[in-house]
């Protein structure tokens, strides 16, 4: 879905990698609240991450957040940008950049805060 999918009615106009980030947030947004763990697949997770410093619409933009940031992803091999330092779990990362405040206690580093915010 992060890079292709097949689409009908609104969705059509939605972006791939901007309907996939979404998806993904509102997965999360349902998981964390009821205990269920965190996703573990690594290219899913690469996928999200990627998204995340990606997408810029006008309704969702998750990319704005994270300039000026460097990130850093514990559990996946994963980093992008420049700046003060956020690091943490590449779900939490993902949240963060969302605008999602749960995830802030997973981040650390002199950007998690920033971030976090």
């Amino acid at each position: 879905m992060a890079d292709h999918r097949t689409t009908c009615g609104i969705s059509k106009l939605i972006p791939n990698r901007e309907g996939f980030i979404d998806h993904f947030v509102h997965e999360q947004d349902i998981r964390r609240p009821l205990g269920l763990p965190a996703p573990t697949d690594d290219d899913r997770l690469v996928a999200a991450l990627d998204a995340a410093v990606s997408v810029r619409s006008p309704m969702f933009a998750p990319a704005k957040r994270v300039k000026g940031l460097r990130l850093e992803a514990s559990d996946v091999d994963w980093s992008h940008g420049d700046g003060p330092l956020v690091q943490g779990p590449a779900e939490a990362i993902v949240m963060a950049a969302a605008g999602r405040s749960v995830a802030a206690a997973d981040l650390s580093g002199d950007g998690a805060a920033r971030l976090a915010g």
